[in-house]
């Protein structure tokens, strides 16, 4: 995800357009950006378990954030879900004039907003 969205913005996969939408919205609204990203009916089969009911880690051993979120959604039994990687955003080399110098707290006021929208 770092490589795709560096350090400004975090990686969401969702299970609810609405919701996506909306913690979209409040990643503009906070400037704790985040951006869709796909959880095909494919990264689901992935992560079935031969031996458990899921695994996370898929076939070829390329797990990613896409692959976790995949992982994740299965424990969501049918609930709106949504996960966020902020690998690239939890730890800055520069400060920003929103975010300290290493522990960002990318997150906190965009998880706060996204409630109250919802």
């Amino acid at each position: 995800m770092v490589l795709a969205l560096g350090s400004l913005c975090a990686g969401m996969i969702s299970t609810s357009k609405e919701y996506q939408d909306k913690m979209f919205e409040a990643g503009l609204s906070t400037y704790e950006r985040v951006w869709p990203m796909p959880i095909f009916e494919e990264y689901l089969e992935e992560v079935k378990g031969e031996r458990a009911d899921f695994k996370s880690m898929n076939k070829t051993r390329n797990n990613g954030a896409i692959f976790g979120g995949a992982f994740l959604s299965k424990f969501a039994e049918n609930k709106p879900f949504i996960h966020l990687d902020v690998a690239g955003t939890a730890m800055l080399d520069e400060p920003k004039d929103y975010m300290p110098k290493a522990g960002s707290g990318f997150g906190v006021r965009l998880a706060i907003e996204f409630l109250e929208k919802i």
